[in-house]
């Protein structure tokens, strides 16, 4: 079985005992893991600070699940060194696999349904910026409105994804990604999207030989 999680947001500075444990188990149960982008979160800290942080005791179960790491917009490739070789044996911006009878085209999302930061890096030069993108487009609107927030403002990114999903699909391959936020299975047209786990949410892909499962759960 394949565990895909996307959209954890690690960072040095925020250590959740909780979300640890869990994100252990679920990769302790797979065969094989897919980090599905946004592993960690480059706008909140860098790529040493990740590495150094409590966090790092994944590492040795990802690699001995031999992960696969998808960048995405919150961890760009060019914001990551060789020390990704320590949670991952494989590192790509997309990926095209099989498991069991299904053909997946996996990938983060961002280059389907560019996000301001994606189109723009120069923001990521203004100082704070990763801080006020996640409290006020994250914590405070996820607070007040719940997942109804995700869905409204990964609406534009879940259009351009499930319109991408359709256009693989024509070829029998499934798309699955992260990105939007906004965890979805929709076999008709092949689209799966991993969600986040973040906020007191956990959202992530079960994939087996002949179906694919969406798991969300509560922290």
């Amino acid at each position: 079985m394949l565990i895909a999680f996307s959209d954890t947001h690690l960072t040095h500075h925020w250590f959740n005992p909780k979300k640890f444990r869990y994100l252990a188990n679920i990769i302790r149960s797979a065969d094989q893991v897919a980090i599905v982008g946004d592993f960690w979160d480059g706008m909140r800290c860098n790529f040493d600070q990740f590495i150094q942080s409590p966090w790092k005791a994944l590492f040795p179960l990802l690699k001995s699940k031999d992960a696969i790491y998808l960048y995405g917009n919150h961890d760009l490739e060019e914001w990551c060194d060789e020390r990704v070789n320590r949670f991952s044996t494989h590192q790509a911006k997309a990926v095209d696999i099989t498991v069991g009878t299904l053909n997946l085209r996996i990938e983060h999302g961002h280059h389907i349904a560019p996000d301001p930061i994606t189109k723009n890096p120069k923001l990521l030069s203004i100082p704070m910026i990763g801080w006020a993108d996640y409290i006020f487009t994250s914590v405070i609107p996820m607070t007040l409105f719940g997942e109804r927030w995700t869905k409204i403002s990964g609406r534009e990114s879940t259009r351009l994804m499930r319109e991408r999903a359709k256009e693989l699909s024509a070829n029998g391959q499934w798309l699955i990604c992260g990105h939007s936020h906004v965890a979805q299975l929709d076999p008709e047209i092949k689209y799966a999207n991993s969600g986040f786990i973040s906020l007191g949410r956990i959202q992530y892909l079960k994939i087996d030989k002949y179906s694919i499962d969406l798991v969300k759960e509560r922290l």
